[in-house]
């Protein structure tokens, strides 16, 4: 019989990233707050690096 892996609803057979368990528990004081609906740190990183305004 072969085993099946349930892949659906984002799910990973290998579990959560050693990088990603990191990332959480650095913002877990802040995950009581809504995210920045205008991702303005994450704009600036990308046209940070694709030397571009963030407009």
């Amino acid at each position: 019989m072969q085993q099946v892996i349930k892949l659906a609803s984002n799910e990973n057979s290998l579990g959560a990233s050693p990088k990603a368990i990191e990332a959480i528990s650095n913002i877990l004081n802040e995950l009581n707050r809504y995210p920045d609906a205008n991702a303005v740190e994450l704009k600036k990183t990308i046209a940070s690096c694709l030397d571009l305004k963030t407009d």
